[in-house]
Order: C-alpha cells, then structure tokens, then sequence
C-alpha cells in the first residue's frame, strides 16, 4: 500500500535533495519540505541525520525543513512505542 511506496521514495528523496542543490531555491525549500518522507521508520531518522552530517554546507532553507521533518519522524516513531505499549493499534 502506501507505506511500501513511501519507503521506495526515501533514497530517491535524499538522492534528489542532494543534486538540486543549486537549483531555485523556492524550489528546492518547497521540495525538501513537502516531499520529505512520512512514516515513522527510523531509517527516515537516520537518512535525515546522515544527510545533515554529511552537507553541512547546505543552504538554511534545505535544513530546516530537514530538520523539522526528521523530528516529526521522532515523535511519531516515539508516539507508536508508548501506544504499543499502552496496548493501542
């Protein structure tokens, strides 16, 4: 379904990322936010965290979003955990 999709699209995202960085920069800030990937997974949070190591020279617009993206994924991955624990689907 949609997660099987989602998860083909996060190297591809990253890939991308990394080659339009002297492209438009509305463009690449609307790209790097928008279609940052959705699940909770945490090879999304280490993909994100590489990606930030790896390209500290990267302009503010692409690493916030970034950033922003990759916390989310931690409060979702950290929301599932305590909802499995408290015995929720």
């Amino acid at each position: 379904g949609q997660d099987t999709l989602n998860r083909l699209a996060i190297d591809p995202y990253f890939k991308t990322l990394e080659r339009a960085k002297t492209d438009e920069e509305s463009y690449v800030y609307r790209f790097a936010k928008e279609m940052f990937p959705s699940l909770a997974d945490a090879k999304i949070v280490e993909k994100a965290t590489d990606f930030l190591d790896d390209h500290k020279d990267f302009p503010v617009y692409v690493i916030k979003p970034l950033k922003v993206g990759r916390q989310i994924t931690e409060q979702m991955i950290r929301g599932q955990e305590l909802s499995r624990k408290v015995g929720w689907k």
